[in-house]
């Protein structure tokens, strides 16, 4: 366990953050400098000075989110759709569009795609298409060609990009 010592302190913002470094010496910790004391937080040390006041968080999102993830494990259907309903709050309620069909056409990907939008009267989320989109790169960007209603996007892809 290595030893985390606040230098200081640097103004973020409106708040202020403390600076912290490492120590090199990843077998013996260092001892804390005169006037200073060791706190062990979430598996890491802290060297405090004993005139200054910090706080200080730390984060292992892995480790917290596996441990979600086992959670969900053991949920039951009624939990879960509580965690779906939350997941579609936290999310807005809306997505952009729903994946009716997938294939392969040229370089890119052909899709069938129900457009989400947003009603203004009421707000409700409604559904418009479904509409054709190709999904390409170009020149190292991602590209989308609009193709609209069609029986045959693949000759619709041909006739605006272009045969090959």
């Amino acid at each position: 366990m290595r030893p985390y010592f606040l230098d200081g302190i640097i103004e973020v913002g409106k708040g202020t953050l403390s600076s912290i470094r490492q120590s090199n010496n990843r077998k013996q910790p260092t001892p804390p400098p005169p006037g200073r004391s060791l706190l062990a937080v979430g598996g890491s040390t802290v060297v405090l000075s004993a005139d200054c006041c910090y706080t200080m968080c730390m984060h292992n999102n892995k480790r917290s989110l596996d441990s979600l993830i086992d959670i969900i494990a053991e949920m039951d259907e009624q939990e879960l759709d509580r965690l779906q309903a939350a997941i579609d709050h936290r999310r807005g309620g809306s997505r952009q569009s729903t994946v009716l069909e997938r294939r392969e056409h040229r370089n890119g990907l052909l899709q069938l795609e129900g457009r989400a939008y947003r009603r203004k009267k009421d707000g409700e989320l409604r559904e418009r298409g479904p509409y054709w989109y190709f999904h390409y790169r170009e020149g190292g960007k991602q590209r989308t060609l609009y193709i609209g209603k069609t029986n045959n996007p693949e000759s619709v892809v041909d006739e605006k990009l272009g045969k090959e």
